[in-house]
C-alpha cells in the first residue's frame, strides 16, 4: 500500500517536507478529480473512452509493481490519460456545484 502512495503521489523520501506537502495536496486534487471523471463517464456511457485509459493503467500498475519508482518518471506517461478527465471533473464542478452553492446560472447573467 506504501508502494502505491509513493507511486501516485511522487513521493521521494529526498524531498523537504513542503515538497512532499504540496505533491501530496497538488496530486490529491488531480486524482479526485481523474476519478470523478472517470464515473462521468461511466454513467454517461462513453465507456469506449476507457479503452486506451486501461491501457496506460495496466503499463503502469506493471512498471509501479516491478520498479521503484522515486523521481515520478513512471507516472508521467498515466498523467496525459488523467486530462480529460480531470477536464470533465472541472466541467461539472464549474457547471453543477459553483452555480448551487452561489447562485450563478448562465440564464441570469448580464
Amino acid at each position: 500500500m506504501l508502494h502505491i502512495f509513493h507511486f501516485l503521489f511522487s513521493y521521494n523520501p529526498t524531498f523537504s517536507t513542503l515538497h512532499i506537502i504540496a505533491n501530496f495536496l497538488i496530486f490529491a486534487v488531480v486524482h479526485v478529480g481523474f476519478v470523478i471523471g472517470v464515473f462521468f463517464v461511466l454513467k454517461s456511457g462513453m465507456k469506449n473512452l476507457l479503452i486506451p485509459l486501461g491501457i496506460v493503467i495496466l503499463h503502469t500498475l506493471f512498471v509501479m509493481l516491478t520498479t521503484s519508482d522515486y523521481d515520478g518518471r513512471f507516472i508521467l506517461y498515466m498523467r496525459p490519460a488523467e486530462i480529460p478527465f480531470l477536464s470533465l471533473a472541472i466541467t461539472l464542478f464549474f457547471r453543477w456545484i459553483m452555480p448551487s452553492v452561489f447562485g450563478f446560472t448562465y440564464e441570469n447573467r448580464k
